[in-house]
């Protein structure tokens, strides 16, 4: 949410590193389907299970940020009680919802959402928290903020937090979980963004051919990552059994990939130079 909010203004396991680089091709053959919030001013989309619920966040006309489920045409506000900003980021197939919310003094915490009932997610010491992902086992992925203002990811597994660190990076942040265990984020190096995978310590680097930046942003068990990357705009992807595979929305400004399900369905945000905009692809 902090990258989507900032382009919405603008428009420590040291493992083995390997770097996952190949050609790309731009993916055909795809049907999009726009995701908006009745009555939002801006709607990102940024998970999605294989019973097909989407969960994203929406922009009100007052500027607050709110969490939302989509099930067929239906919406559902998800709202962490007592918030002044909300955003539902990750969902697995047994429906439990993850995200963040924003206190009233603007510190961001984690939160789970299962059967009704919220719980925070806050990392031990940090000054502030945000939860992204869940697989099947309740494993819950994110990143957190130290008093020093350093990002790190995390693990949340069987109650216990283990940090993620890319080596070398300044920052890092973990956004997607598949039910293996493997990870994905992103690392803010001194002069780059650079995506990778992360699995039992060991790192893998993810670089859309020719971009300056990568994210990856979600996996499923099919090993599928999805994220976006920059060149002179950011566009979405796709890495499956065909390689690389670029997601523009057609006549979108900008598109970003967040989220992928078992059955390969994507889902994201687009920018239409007026609206940010939810995207589901089939």
């Amino acid at each position: 949410m902090r990258v989507l909010r900032n382009l919405l203004r603008s428009s420590r396991y040291l493992g083995v590193a390997m770097v996952l680089m190949a050609t790309a091709t731009t993916l055909s053959a795809a049907s999009f389907t726009t995701v908006d919030v009745p009555g939002a001013t801006h709607t990102g989309a940024q998970g999605i299970n294989n019973q097909g619920v989407i969960v994203g966040f929406f922009v009100t006309t007052a500027g607050v940020f709110h969490g939302f489920a989509r099930n067929g045409d239906s919406f559902v506000t998800v709202d962490f009680p007592g918030a002044i900003g909300t955003s539902a980021n990750g969902i697995n197939n047994s429906g439990a919802i993850v995200g963040n919310y924003a206190d009233t003094t603007s510190r961001q915490h984690g939160f789970l959402f299962e059967a009704g009932s919220f719980t925070t997610i806050d990392f031990p010491g940090a000054i502030g928290t945000e939860a992204f992902g869940i697989n099947e086992s309740g494993d819950i992925v994110g990143f957190y903020v130290d008093t020093g203002g350093v990002n790190h990811g995390f693990l949340l597994s069987k109650g216990g937090f283990t940090s993620i660190d890319f080596p070398g990076a300044v920052h890092t942040q973990v956004y997607g979980i598949n039910g293996a265990g493997q990870v994905v984020g992103v690392g803010f190096l001194a002069s780059s963004w650079q995506g990778f995978s992360w699995s039992k310590g060991r790192f893998m680097s993810i670089d859309f051919p020719g971009s300056n930046f990568t994210v990856a942003a979600g996996v499923n068990k099919a090993r599928e990552v999805v994220g976006f990357y920059f060149t002179t705009n950011w566009h979405g992807f796709l890495i499956d059994k065909d390689g690389f595979q670029a997601i523009d929305v057609p006549g979108a400004v900008y598109t970003q990939a967040h989220g992928i399900n078992g059955n390969g369905d994507v889902v994201g945000q687009y920018f239409d130079g007026t609206r940010l905009h939810g995207f589901l692809m089939n």
